[in-house]
């Protein structure tokens, strides 16, 4: 069963391996990000630097409190000590990032539910460079395309409801049955039809302009996307069927 007991040893076990990534899931909704925090402060070597990266400021002080007692709500750039650590808050917003130390140790973003193949490849581009040891990723409800973070390769860890209130682990659940796909607005009509997890925008050579084209597996997030070997991928115009294989200078709009 994906309980409190196993989802923790399986967080303990990352934490010692050499893997980077972990994307927490579940139907325990407000329970998986105190666990991830919790057991990183607890882990973390005295004065390691923590940043907890979150969907909008004003929610700080909320989601910390099952963590840590707090009289006002922390503000990005300074820190809170807590058992020697050094926790830094953000958002997901870029404009938050400066005030937070390039260098850390550990980094969590919370709710991954607020990102999507763009917006999380940035965040994820940043986080990874301020060199961290790990890095969690935490959802709230599993009912998001969260395909975008495949291409990090990360160990997942499900911590569910079920054991602890039957009832609201099947309400969860139920939700989570139909996970809605990352939307592309303002497609044309030839591109309509295909499947937005393989979509992708081209410089097409035969049609001498931008077109929208078809991946030959599904889109993997873009950083992935741009660092793979040359073929790996291709995408192949949904107007005159030339193949594309420039996949570092392909996009999403």
């Amino acid at each position: 069963m994906n309980n409190r007991e196993s989802a923790l040893k399986s967080i303990v076990n990352f934490l010692g391996s050499g893997e980077k990534y972990l994307i927490l899931n579940g139907t325990n909704q407000y329970k998986k990000h105190p666990l991830v925090l919790a057991a990183v402060i607890f882990a973390a070597p005295p004065n390691s630097v923590i940043l907890f990266r979150v969907n909008h400021k004003t929610h700080i002080k909320d989601l910390l409190s099952s963590v840590i007692n707090l009289s006002n709500n922390p503000q990005p750039g300074k820190p809170i000590k807590v058992d020697g650590k050094n926790l830094y808050v953000d958002t997901i917003n870029p404009s938050s990032w400066g005030k937070t130390p390039r260098k850390i140790d550990y980094a969590i973003i919370y709710p991954i539910d607020s990102l999507n193949s763009k917006t999380g490849d940035e965040n994820l581009s940043d986080v990874k460079n301020r060199d961290p040891q790990k890095i969690f990723l935490v959802t709230w409800t599993d009912n998001k395309d969260m395909s975008w973070t495949d291409g990090y390769n990360p160990t997942i860890v499900t911590y569910d409801a079920e054991e602890e209130d039957p009832d609201y682990h099947n309400r969860v659940a139920s939700l989570n049955k139909d996970v809605e796909a990352e939307k592309i607005s303002g497609l044309p009509d030839y591109a309509k039809n295909v499947s937005s997890s393989l979509l992708v925008n081209i410089l097409c050579r035969n049609c001498s302009k931008s077109r929208w084209a078809k991946l030959n597996k599904p889109f993997p997030g873009f950083d992935k996307l741009k660092s793979a070997e040359f073929g790996e991928y291709t995408a192949t115009c949904l107007v005159c069927g030339y193949t594309a294989h420039d996949n570092y200078n392909w996009g999403r709009k």
